[in-house]
């Protein structure tokens, strides 16, 4: 199954908007429409965050496991529901979200640890599973209307595209 721009867009959107909302810095999303390989995207998220306690480490843990999930959960939901198929699509091996998937777990363990025996790993997970399809759920019209508008400025295969932060928040006035 060929790759989609909407898709690519929809993912990005979906890292970016998340990390924006729970407080951190963004830099710009960038979409190429490659004509040979299809469409690519990447966010620049900046992980500067103030830390001063165990506290801080573990609210800034969760909202990048939160972000790196929310690239593939914007691409599944529909408005209504989630697409499974398309998340464990996109999350295994192949898939555009394995990366993604990959560090998240890395983090997701690193929060297990943190917060020692007071939770299990399956609760835990579960927990930041269903903050990241709230978070997504609740700004789906953010969502869809940013994703669209990029969409729609992609214009040239073969160009890549720099959606800066100004940019980007003009898109939802």
């Amino acid at each position: 199954m060929a790759v989609q721009l909407k898709d690519v867009v929809l993912h990005e959107v979906g890292h970016w908007l998340s990390w924006k909302l729970q407080g951190g810095i963004v830099g710009p999303i960038e979409i190429i429409n490659d004509s040979l390989s299809g469409p690519k995207g990447s966010t620049t998220i900046i992980p500067d965050w103030n830390i001063y306690d165990v506290n801080d480490v573990i609210t800034f843990t969760k909202s990048r496991i939160i972000t790196l999930w929310s690239g593939v959960y914007a691409q599944a939901f529909n408005g209504i529901a989630y697409n499974a198929a398309t998340v464990r699509r996109e999350f295994n091996a192949g898939g555009g979200g394995r990366l993604d998937w990959l560090k998240a777990h890395e983090y997701l363990l690193l929060l297990k640890n943190l917060y020692g025996n007071s939770i299990s790993f399956e609760s835990l997970h579960h927990q930041v599973d269903q903050e990241t399809a709230t978070l997504i759920a609740d700004n789906y019209s953010v969502v869809r209307k940013l994703s669209d508008a990029l969409c729609l400025s992609v214009e040239e295969e073969d160009k890549k595209y720099t959606f800066q932060e100004n940019e980007i928040l003009s898109f939802i006035k």
